[in-house]
């Protein structure tokens, strides 16, 4: 076919193509309309930030230990051991931030996490004791009161989570944990010296005593750290607006505090408490995605 018969074939197809429009038009029918663009399929893939609010129900325990003095015995250990050992669950408020990224391939979402919330845990244990040194008959009557706040909690968690449906999801996380805490330890003894008189003839020895009074004690703060694990589930409002709730278990490792001598009656009495803690958090949150 030469140049000549082609361009004839189209001007004939041109001129069918234009009176179907017109005959089309004639008879009402109106026009197919293009189809709508296909909404892309939703994914999980991206970073986001956010903020959450719950509440956090704290186990704080709190254990005092008496070291004495050299020489001297404690006189009932177990009254001293039921005295300084307590441990008490206290509960609050907390809300913080979080941020992360995930990545999803099929309905596995795999991510990372990292959030800090605020907390007000506080938790005092008092112990009381009497050491008496066997051979010099001397005693030591001890009452000391130690305790721990917890102020703030972070962590740092991947996730493992499970596209049930396109824009719901549950998910597993666990890592790390590190809180601000503060401890305080205050003691108070009475030292009691027990001397015999020299022995008189034909008399009775008579004992005399001496009683100096002390404290000693040691504040601080500083970083706690320890594991969570929980779960959760999320669920996608908009294309970048997500809501979640969650759970989280949180374990710090215990910390022991020693208390120094604060006079010279109590050089060499030593004293001390081991402070740990835990927390259950149940927190809901809102998610921007990026």
């Amino acid at each position: 076919m030469n140049m000549g018969h082609l361009r004839t074939v189209l001007v004939l197809f041109g001129a069918i193509g234009g009176t179907a429009s017109a005959f089309a038009a004639d008879l009402g029918i109106p026009p197919v309309p293009p189809p709508e663009p296909i909404p892309p399929i939703f994914t999980w893939t991206g970073p986001y930030a956010g903020v959450n609010a719950g509440y956090a129900l704290g186990r704080l325990r709190t254990k005092v230990g008496w070291a004495g003095r050299g020489g001297y015995t404690a006189a009932d250990p177990a009254f001293t051991a039921v005295l300084g050992h307590t441990s008490r669950d206290r509960g609050g408020f907390t809300g913080g931030a979080q941020a992360g990224y995930n990545y999803q391939t099929g309905v596995i979402v795999l991510g990372v996490e990292a959030d800090i919330n605020a907390l007000k845990m506080r938790r005092d244990a008092i112990a009381f004791a009497r050491y008496a040194n066997g051979e010099t008959g001397d005693t030591i009557d001890a009452a000391m009161r130690s305790g721990q706040s917890l102020h703030w909690v972070a962590t740092l968690r991947p996730r493992i989570g499970w596209a049930v449906f396109d824009r719901f999801m549950v998910y597993g996380t666990g890592g790390l944990a590190v809180a601000r805490a503060s401890q305080r330890s205050l003691g108070f003894l009475a030292i009691t010296e027990a001397s015999a008189a020299p022995a008189q003839a034909n008399a009775a020895a008579t004992a005399q005593t001496i009683s100096h009074f002390g404290t000693m004690g040691r504040n601080g703060s500083g970083y706690r750290f320890g594991w969570t694990l929980g779960g959760g589930a999320e669920y996608a409002v908009t294309d970048q607006i997500s809501m979640k709730g969650e759970f989280l278990h949180i374990h710090l490792k215990a910390r022991n505090v020693a208390a120094a001598p604060l006079d010279p009656a109590t050089e060499g009495v030593a004293f001390g408490a081991r402070n740990s803690s835990s927390a259950q958090v149940i927190r809901a949150g809102v998610n921007y995605r990026f």
